[in-house]
């Protein structure tokens, strides 16, 4: 939503020949903003790395101030970052997954799929550079609207059968701030909440059970480091122990997180 995960050196942005968002004189950064960028995105992911700190990104084209930095959320820029081996381990979430805009607007949408930013995800879960890369299906309004499902359930069909695996690396999300004000989305205390919808809609595009189980629960506690897996494959460095430690601390029992073994 404004800049890239890396490689923002020589945008526009760097000098001030010419108008840019990042010239704002809140901003501060003056000259040389995509190395300063580039400079501190580097250091945020090697903390990261070492201290198996996920990062949630946002990789959708959306919401940023004009087309051009929209096109900077674009996740072949996380493919550098991985291909890198600079930061081994780097868990990264990429963002509201499942629109496949590039595609949806045509009438035959399966055949402009390699187009889609989803497209470009499904190559970078199923990367060997991309062991903790993971993508969550959040803010997925059209599944709650008869025409814009039908085509997103034949692109998420497509993309399954071209990523068989997708479902070890694919996490559930609403987004609710921003899905929650979809006119048909299920009101406090529905019958059929959300979560619902959205495992209904995995069984349409073939997921089966144990599958579904992995994205509504089980990809989203490898990624974030709770389960008991990681805690015995990081020790005191995983999420689980620093968690554990901050009950500790406190006095607070940590026996709510052995849901997640």
């Amino acid at each position: 939503m404004g800049f890239r995960a890396i490689g923002n050196a020589g945008l526009p942005d760097e000098t001030f020949d010419e108008p840019a968002y990042l010239h704002s004189a809140d901003t501060g950064l003056e000259s040389q903003i995509g190395h300063k960028l580039d400079a501190a995105l580097t250091q945020l992911y090697a903390w990261c790395s070492a201290n198996n700190t996920p990062i949630m990104a946002h990789t959708s084209r959306s919401f940023g101030p004009n087309s051009d930095y929209e096109d900077r959320a674009d996740p072949v820029f996380w493919a550098d970052v991985l291909k890198s081996g600079a930061f081994p381990g780097l868990r990264i979430n990429m963002a509201h997954f499942g629109h496949f805009n590039n595609a949806v607007q045509y009438s035959r949408p399966a055949n402009y799929l390699d187009k889609c930013w989803e497209w470009t995800v499904g190559k970078i879960i199923t990367s060997s550079d991309s062991a903790y890369a993971y993508a969550d299906i959040s803010s997925l309004g059209e599944i709650l609207k008869v025409g814009p499902s039908k085509k997103i359930l034949e692109c998420m069909r497509a993309f399954k059968d071209r990523f068989p695996d997708s479902d070890e690396r694919l996490m559930y999300g609403t987004d609710w701030s921003m899905i929650g004000q979809e006119e048909r989305f299920p009101k406090p205390f529905s019958s059929k909440p959300f979560p619902d919808i959205m495992i209904f809609f995995l069984r349409a595009v073939g997921y089966d059970d144990t599958q579904i189980e992995n994205i509504m629960f089980r990809n989203a506690a490898r990624f974030l480091g709770l389960s008991k897996d990681e805690r015995e494959k990081f020790g005191e460095h995983s999420t689980r122990a620093r968690l554990e430690r901050f009950y500790a601390a406190h006095g607070l029992s940590a026996d709510w997180m052995t849901a997640f073994d």
